[in-house]
């Protein structure tokens, strides 16, 4: 716990809290860790989950496979991510799954007595309440720019919106990205073939430079 103590406190759920009382949290939370190889699935569609989980090593894609075997990204998750927290808070089966895409080591939150009041050693509990719903505001305004992303018509307006939001987050125009070309056809909703043609025309066009998984942006020319 102590090697990974610094990225717990630097989580949203615990930010801004002294560590004697980060401490006092993880024993009324039940905090537990547990491993996970790579490709295997931390949450699976239709689990029912009452935690809240933080990434302490690895990384992992919170995914939606339809029917017919396809695999959709939602995002990307990596070391310091708080998730399941609006599972946790609806007590409804997942519609997603979490897979681990290396060897990962996950902190487990039993946010559920956070939520029912059975938390009585901590005199913070509506501080953590207001983290969590500070978590979930952050998570729904990423959701609304994954929309915003999809609803495009073209990959390549798909693509320039998705470079857009992320420089932005980066607060550079030079980043690298956390997704393969599949994994980023995936999270895009596109053919690959076709990201990587945009891709090439984008590059020729000067408006970006990339090199695998990394980026730099241009400004448009004027005519």
């Amino acid at each position: 716990m102590d090697k990974h103590l610094k990225t717990i406190i630097d989580t949203p759920l615990f930010r801004g809290m002294q560590i004697k009382d980060v401490l006092v949290a993880l024993r009324c939370l039940c905090a537990s860790t547990k491993s996970f190889a790579k490709g295997q699935n931390i949450i699976s569609t239709g689990d029912k989950i009452s935690w809240v989980g933080i990434i302490l090593e690895g990384f992992a894609f919170i995914e939606q496979i339809d029917y017919w075997g396809n695999r959709h990204i939602i995002s990307e998750l990596h070391v310091g991510a708080v998730f399941a927290e609006s599972l946790a808070c609806s007590a409804l089966p997942s519609s997603i799954s979490v897979r681990a895409q290396s060897d990962s080591l996950i902190m487990i939150l039993d946010v559920l007595r956070l939520l029912d009041g059975r938390i009585d050693c901590c005199s913070y509990n509506a501080c953590m309440l207001r983290q969590l719903v500070s978590v979930m505001a952050l998570k729904n305004r990423q959701c609304i720019e994954k929309t915003s992303i999809l609803s495009q018509r073209s990959t390549r307006e798909k693509l320039l919106t998705y470079l857009s939001f992320y420089a932005r987050t980066a607060q550079s125009s030079s980043f690298e990205l956390p997704f393969n070309r599949q994994a980023l056809a995936d999270y895009l909703g596109v053919d690959r073939s076709a990201l990587s043609n945009v891709l090439a025309k984008l590059q020729n066009e000067g408006l970006l430079r990339f090199e695998k998984n990394r980026f730099e942006l241009f400004a448009f020319k004027e005519q």
